[in-house]
Parts: structure tokens; sequence; C-alpha cells
């Protein structure tokens, strides 16, 4: 079994590639090894909830 590491950036990387939707194979079997599931979900929410807090100022400050 691959040894798991905890690199909060490579978690970072890894939410934001999958919102993008474009991945290689290779960098998304990596990341299934050494992310935790707990951390991936975590950092998911965290990173929509502040696209959305973001597109919400983003609005407000053009429709002034």
């Amino acid at each position: 079994m691959a040894e798991r590491r905890d690199n909060p950036l490579q978690v970072i990387k890894a939410v934001l590639w999958a919102f993008l939707g474009i991945r290689r194979s290779a960098g998304h079997k990596r990341d299934a090894a050494q992310v935790r599931l707990p951390q991936l979900i975590a950092v998911a929410v965290l990173l929509a909830a502040l696209f959305v807090v973001g597109l919400i100022v983003l609005v407000r400050q053009i429709t002034r």
C-alpha cells in the first residue's frame, strides 16, 4: 500500500483540479493514494464556500 502523507497543498491542488474537471490519470491515482478522504471533503467544502462568497461579493460590487 502506498504511503499516505498529510500535505495540505497537495489536497488543495487536488480539489482545484477536480473543480476544473481536467486531470491526468497519473495525478489522479497519486492523489487517491496519498490524500485522505476526510481532508479532501473538508477542503472541497471550504473552497466551494469561498467561491460562492467571492461571487456574492463580486455581484454586490458590480450592482452598486
